[in-house]
Parts: C-alpha cells; structure tokens; sequence
C-alpha cells in the first residue's frame, strides 16, 4: 500500500457484481461512485454494458487532455 497515494492521478474503471449490496461493508462500497441495480445480463450485455463504460472513460480522457 506505499504507492496507494498515486492512485488518485490516474482515472480508474472499477465494475464489480453481487447478488445483493446489503451486507456489503461500508469501506467496500464507498470504492464505487455509483451503484446500479439491475437483473441478470446475457453475456453480450455485459459486453455491451463493459465496452460503452470503456469508450466513455477514453473518450472523457481525450477531452480532459485536449
């Protein structure tokens, strides 16, 4: 955890699932800036899902350093 303070220069896309975030321990959740709650996904939603949060993190990088 000695290099944890250069975490904070580089943007980072964290995707986690559970059943259920009750339970979940609060220092756990508090990782997430956002939470959505949705049913179970085919796998080429999932791929959908993953590829457009990954083309709006690079596309959001690109204009932060245009």
């Amino acid at each position: 955890m000695q290099d944890a303070g250069k975490i904070g220069r580089h943007r980072v896309l964290l995707i986690a699932a559970a059943d259920s975030s009750e339970g979940l321990p609060p220092t756990l959740r508090r990782c997430f800036s956002r939470e959505i709650s949705m049913g179970p996904l085919t796998e080429e939603q999932r791929v959908k899902l993953v590829s457009q949060s990954l083309r709006t993190a690079s596309e959001q990088r690109v204009k932060k350093f245009a």
